[in-house]
C-alpha cells in the first residue's frame, strides 16, 4: 500500500516540478518513470490490485486506452472549435470527455480490434509456414 501511495504521488506531482522550474525536466521525467514503475509493480504483484484491475470498468478503459491516446487531441480541438461560441469551457469539458470515450470505443471496435485480429492471423500463418520449412 505504501508503494502504491508513494508511486501515485510521485507520478502525480512530478509534472509540477517541471511547471515550477522548466529546467528540471529531467527530474520531472524520472519522477514520472519511477512512479509508473511503482504502480506497475503494485498492479502486477498484488492480488487485490489485480482483482480490481480485472473489473469491467477498468477492462473497458484498458481496451480503449490507445484509441483515447490517439483521439483526445483532435476531439479537444473539435469540441472547442465547434462549441466555444455557445458554451463556457467548463461546460465543454464533460461534452469533450463523453465524445472522446464514445469515439474511442467506435475506433477501437471498428479499427483497432480488427487490426489486432489480422495481425494475430498473419503471425500465426507465418509461424505455420516457418514450421513447414
Amino acid at each position: 500500500m505504501l508503494l502504491f501511495i508513494v508511486s501515485a504521488l510521485l507520478y502525480r506531482f512530478s509534472m509540477e516540478v517541471w511547471l515550477v522550474n522548466p529546467r528540471a525536466l529531467l527530474i520531472s521525467d524520472w519522477g514520472s518513470v519511477i512512479g509508473v514503475c511503482g504502480l506497475m509493480i503494485v498492479s502486477l504483484g498484488s492480488a487485490k490490485a489485480g482483482k480490481l484491475l480485472r473489473k469491467p470498468g477498468f477492462k473497458f478503459f484498458g481496451n480503449i486506452s490507445y484509441s483515447v491516446y490517439l483521439n483526445h487531441i483532435p476531439m479537444l480541438y473539435l469540441t472547442i472549435f465547434l462549441l466555444h461560441d455557445y458554451l463556457p469551457l467548463l461546460l465543454i469539458l464533460p461534452v469533450y470527455i463523453a465524445l472522446v470515450i464514445m469515439f474511442s470505443f467506435v475506433t477501437w471496435r471498428l479499427i483497432e480490434r480488427p487490426a489486432i485480429a489480422l495481425g494475430r492471423f498473419l503471425s500465426n500463418r507465418q509461424r505455420k509456414l516457418l514450421r513447414r520449412t
